[in-house]
């Protein structure tokens, strides 16, 4: 049976119970979870990096199940299951530092009341250190970590300077908790759109590794053009014969053809100067929409771009 083109719900338990195509990352989550390190990775949005953390959310869960014929499926990975604290700032609401300090204070307390723990402090940086020592308590080891879009609350109001900063500074007590509680979490992921470096939000972390210009994760997120062939291969004959229908592609095109035109309109991103990736949110579109257009500037450019650009003109 032919699988569906991924969604965009960056879920993975729905991408494989739904009999969507995923690309195998799990060969890089595996590299990772072997060097036991506290990691930090920048990448554009809709690039696949809520994708990553729902991966990681399912693997320290232990759900072995949804990683059948994945790469770390036939690994010695041992697959135990660890308490989890996995936040997503992306759709943070924050037009000003009190209402983000209500909406970090309700996710961290939504966390508690599903695991069942009281916790009585009322600072965000407190609360959270409490946290990890409870959940590390209720399960006898260790905490994993996963913050998806870090800086989404500053990028988004990266035009109010004086809320940027304060929102900043807020977040730098707030990730400083993960340096006083390390021995007591087994993973940390945290990916972002920008990199503020370690002197300001995480300079506290100076063994936060950096994996953002690594080549050896260069393609943790996008597409290479290897996985476009195999994973997406099924998809051709029709795109091709749509593209040439409507005059995108001459009559007679082959499929070397359309990934030649892929390559031309698509381009690709490397982060290492070597290795090329394809935008997911770009394919994906493409492949069910069969037309060439811009489709990760529509919905992938941060607002405060766009903005900046009508103030200047």
């Amino acid at each position: 049976m032919m699988k569906l083109l991924p969604s965009a719900n960056p879920s993975f338990s729905s991408m494989i119970n739904g009999n969507r195509i995923y690309v195998d990352k799990t060969q890089h989550i595996y590299n990772l979870i072997a060097a036991d390190d506290l990691y930090f990775l920048s990448r554009p949005r809709r690039f696949g990096k809520s994708l990553l953390i729902s991966a990681l959310n399912c693997l320290f869960k232990g759900q072995r199940e949804l990683f059948k014929g994945l790469r770390i499926d036939s690994s010695d990975y041992d697959w135990q299951p660890y308490p989890i604290i996995n936040i997503s700032f992306g759709d943070a609401y924050a037009p000003d530092l009190e209402t983000f300090k209500s909406y970090l204070m309700s996710t961290l307390t939504n966390i508690a009341d599903e695991e069942g723990l009281p916790i009585s402090d009322t600072v965000h940086s407190s609360y959270f250190r409490s946290l990890i020592g409870k959940l590390s308590d209720k399960y006898k080891t260790e905490v994993v970590l996963l913050i998806d879009e870090y800086d989404a609350p500053i990028v988004n109001n990266i035009l109010n300077e004086p809320l940027a900063d304060k929102i900043r500074e807020l977040l730098k007590s707030f990730y400083g908790v993960i340096k006083t509680k390390y021995e007591l979490l087994r993973f940390v992921f945290i990916t972002g759109v920008s990199k503020f470096t370690k002197t300001s939000l995480f300079s506290e972390l100076n063994s936060l590794v950096d994996l953002t210009l690594e080549s050896d994760y260069s393609s943790i997120c996008g597409i290479t053009e290897e996985e476009l062939v195999f994973y997406f291969q099924d998809y051709f004959p029709n795109t091709l014969e749509d593209l040439m229908k409507y005059s995108y592609l001459p009559s007679g095109s082959t499929e070397t053809d359309l990934l030649n035109k892929i390559r031309h309109f698509y381009d690709g991103y490397s982060w290492d100067g070597e290795t090329r990736v394809y935008n997911p949110w770009s394919i994906m579109n493409f492949l069910r929409k069969k037309t060439f257009n811009c489709f990760w500037y529509e919905s992938g450019s941060p607002t405060f771009f766009i903005k900046e650009k009508q103030s200047i003109f």
